[in-house]
């Protein structure tokens, strides 16, 4: 997935500003939705060190309510974690099978507004990528 990630992109501060403000609002009242309605959501962050996905997990959850959400950050797999699959520690933290994410819309890598709702009844990842030059 980050080999397709169009690194020549930008956008100005003020497009960046306006757009973070408007993503985090909807955030915001897609949290609400899933609690009110008990569903269950997994946001995954993957990346190389330092490359901001501290920032970006700090602007995703900045309009959260903190009861919400539970951030959960793995390193290298120490002790029982290296006699099981390099997955389990993962395993352990995940929505049980069936539960489903509310639809949302979000911009992707091209700028193309896409729905959660194309990709019914299809494994999906989200990857979030901070904005080139912020702070982690």
């Amino acid at each position: 997935m980050l080999e397709k990630l169009d690194m020549n992109r930008k956008l100005s501060e003020k497009q960046y500003d306006e757009q973070i403000s408007a993503v985090q609002v909807r955030l915001r009242e897609l949290e609400f939705v899933a609690f009110k309605r008990q569903i269950p959501v997994l946001c995954m962050f993957e990346g190389w060190d330092a490359a901001g996905k501290g920032g970006a997990i700090k602007r995703v959850t900045e309009m959260l309510d903190p009861r919400g959400y539970t951030v959960s950050s793995y390193a290298a797999p120490r002790g029982e974690e290296k006699s099981h699959h390099y997955l389990w520690r993962f395993w352990r933290n995940l929505p049980r099978a069936g539960q489903a994410a509310p639809d949302f819309e979000l911009p992707d890598q091209h700028g193309k507004m896409r729905s959660l709702a194309e990709f019914r009844g299809s494994w999906v990842v989200l990857y979030f990528f901070p904005k080139a030059d912020t702070p982690g």
